[in-house]
C-alpha cells in the first residue's frame, strides 16, 4: 500500500500533485479497491493531495515511512520536468487520454482474477499514482507500479531518503521499525504493526531506506 505525489520547486503553489480515479466510489474505498482488484479502470483526475498526505501523517499512531526523491532536471525528458503538463492535467475535470487502474499484475496476484482493462494500455494511457509521472516525462523507479516493488526501488534511487512520521511529527526511524509491543515491525511502508515479513526481505523497504532522522 502507498501513494505517490509530485511536488515541483518552480510551482509557486507548492502543490503535491496526485493521480486518482474519477468515480463516486472514492467515497467507498472498500468497493473501489474491490473494483480495481477485479481489473476495472476509471477516468482519472489530478489534484493537490497535500491534505491527504498531512492526514496520513497525522493519523499514523504507529509510525509511517515517507520516501523522498529529488529528481534532477537532467533526468527529465522535458525542460520543466512536466510542470506545464501536470498543471494542464489538473485543470481538466477528467484527464484526457489517461485512465486510472491498479497494475495489471494486481488482480492476478492479489485477487486471483486473470483480467485487467489495462492489459494492452498499461504505461501508455493507463496508470496508477506511481506510474503517472512517466506520462509527464519524469523518470520512475520501475514500470509495474506494484507498490511492494516500486517504493523500495524509489528509496534506492541516488539522493533518495526516508523519514519516519508519527502522529504528524518527524521522529527517529526506530519508531517506525517497532510495533506497539516494542518488537521489530515487519512492514515499513504501511501504518501499524503488520505480520508480513516483506519489509525486512533484502528487497523490502526498510533495507532500502537511508533514514534522515531528526537531530
Amino acid at each position: 500500500a502507498g501513494h505517490v505525489g509530485i511536488r515541483f520547486r518552480d510551482d509557486e503553489h507548492q502543490f503535491i500533485y496526485g493521480f486518482l480515479p474519477y468515480t463516486p466510489l472514492l467515497r467507498d474505498m472498500g468497493s473501489l479497491v474491490d473494483a480495481l482488484l477485479h481489473g476495472r479502470s476509471f477516468p482519472a483526475f489530478v489534484s493537490d493531495n497535500l491534505v491527504e498526505f498531512v492526514d496520513a501523517a497525522s493519523q499514523s499512531s504507529h509510525g509511517l515511512v515517507f520516501v523522498f526523491w529529488d529528481v534532477q532536471q537532467g533526468l527529465c525528458e522535458r525542460e520543466d520536468c512536466g510542470l506545464a503538463q501536470v498543471r494542464d492535467d489538473a485543470r481538466q475535470p477528467r484527464v484526457a487520454g489517461k485512465a486510472y487502474a491498479f497494475p495489471p499484475e494486481a488482480p492476478r496476484r492479489l485477487a486471483g482474477v486473470d483480467y485487467s482493462e489495462c492489459d494492452n494500455t498499461w504505461g501508455d494511457t493507463c496508470f496508477n499514482c506511481g506510474t503517472y509521472p512517466r506520462s509527464l516525462g519524469i523518470p520512475i523507479p520501475e514500470s509495474s507500479g506494484m507498490m511492494d516493488r516500486y517504493v523500495p526501488k524509489l528509496a534506492r534511487q541516488p539522493g533518495a531518503f526516508c523519514r519516519c512520521v508519527k502522529e504528524g511529527t518527524w521522529v527517529d526511524s526506530s519508531l517506525c521499525l517497532l510495533d506497539v509491543g516494542g518488537n521489530n515491525k515487519k512492514l515499513g511502508d504501511e501504518d501499524g504493526p503488520i505480520s508480513s515479513s516483506s519489509s525486512h526481505h533484502p528487497d523490502g523497504l526498510i533495507p532500502a531506506c537511508r533514514f534522515d532522522d531528526p537531530p
